[in-house]
């Protein structure tokens, strides 16, 4: 896989600065085009929920007019920091009044070769809507990389442990993940084996080490052990921390259709809870 394009998500937040700077620096790195896009909510339908009842004339024109000037800003915040013009692609205002907000934003991300956007904390959550990602990372089957706040200005990439589960979605992440890991400096594959298990976990994270051989990259193989969803996200984060990656790569995993509910279990965990950016792919 070659990256030629990429799309991030910008809303106008403070937070969406250091998101797309990220994504910049992925840009340069791959000598890529950086187009960005913005959702513009169905102000009909948050103004009904939010006033409990059919909301009069005024209050659907006065959240129309925040969300128009909130995706002016986030249009001026990704023309400023995306670098120069001849990288810059399109950028792309989601309409969520003709398809609603996922849908919306899942075309958009079909033409892109991987999808950036961050997770936001504290006073930032509110600003995007938490299943946005979701839906974009299992619907549109494109590779998503999710950037947390801490990250800030560090760099990333130079140092990836890939979270390794024999499954379909875990071979695609890491396949997705391909030009990342071949210019990293270190790659580790930490796979999760029950001791009450046979030897097949192991042997397929050897398998795995073997085929990343096959294209040139020598990943050192970690077994780490299992547990419930929860401590098994918490072992494989400790562990990436613990080994200094800077970047985590995983298969994301649907359980649910709802938007709640969307990943399920260690994937889930990953997205809300990971201090290091993730590329995760389904």
């Amino acid at each position: 896989m070659t990256i030629r394009n990429i799309l991030v998500h910008a809303d106008g937040s403070e937070q969406s600065v250091q998101t797309i700077r990220s994504a910049r620096r992925i840009a340069g790195a791959f000598e890529a085009n950086l187009s960005g896009f913005c959702v513009l909510p169905d102000v009909a339908v948050a103004a009904a929920v939010s006033d409990g009842a059919m909301a009069n004339a005024q209050l659907i024109a006065d959240m129309q007019k925040a969300a128009e000037d909130r995706a002016a800003t986030a249009k001026e915040i990704f023309r400023r920091e995306a670098g120069t013009p001849d990288r810059q692609g399109d950028w792309t205002l989601a309409d969520a009044t003709i398809s609603g907000a996922h849908d919306a934003a899942v075309a958009t991300a079909l033409y892109a070769d991987l999808v950036v956007m961050g997770r936001y904390d504290g006073d930032n959550s509110a600003r995007q809507d938490p299943g946005l990602a979701a839906d974009i990372a299992i619907e549109s089957g494109r590779p998503l990389v999710l950037i947390p706040s801490a990250v800030g200005e560090s760099a990333f990439g130079r140092k990836i442990m890939i979270g390794w589960k024999e499954s379909r979605e875990s071979v695609r992440a890491i396949h997705d993940a391909m030009p990342f890991l071949a210019r990293a400096e270190t790659v580790t594959v930490a796979t999760v084996v029950d001791e009450s298990a046979d030897d097949a976990s192991a042997e397929s994270g050897e398998r795995i080490k073997d085929m990343l051989a096959g294209h040139g990259i020598d990943a050192v193989l970690h077994v780490l052990p299992a547990g419930d969803d929860e401590s098994t996200s918490a072992n494989l984060i400790a562990h990436a921390q613990r080994s200094g990656a800077d970047m985590l790569v995983a298969g994301a995993y649907s359980r649910s259709r709802l938007r709640e509910g969307l990943f399920g279990g260690v994937s889930k965990s990953l997205f809300d809870a990971c201090p290091l950016p993730v590329l995760l792919s389904h």
